[in-house]
């Protein structure tokens, strides 16, 4: 059995945080085009508020996603 440096070990650690970062973008991607296309056929103003919610929430972990919320 071999043992892991310290090195080596917290570079696991910072590449586990940033796949962990990148599911959390993707999984509210995928949340907030579901819930953007519902809005679309429906326009459920309780749809609308989740969009822009999300759309907030992407903003503050992707500083290259762009979206005017919705009016």
């Amino acid at each position: 059995m071999t043992s892991l440096t310290a090195n080596e070990l917290r570079t696991f650690f910072e590449n586990l945080s940033a796949y962990e970062r990148e599911l959390e973008i993707k999984n509210k991607q995928d949340q907030f085009l579901d819930l953007y296309n519902q809005w679309l056929e429906t326009k459920n103003i309780a749809i609308k508020d989740k969009v822009n919610t999300l759309a907030e929430e992407l903003k503050t972990l992707d500083n290259n996603f762009k979206f005017t919320l919705l009016p």
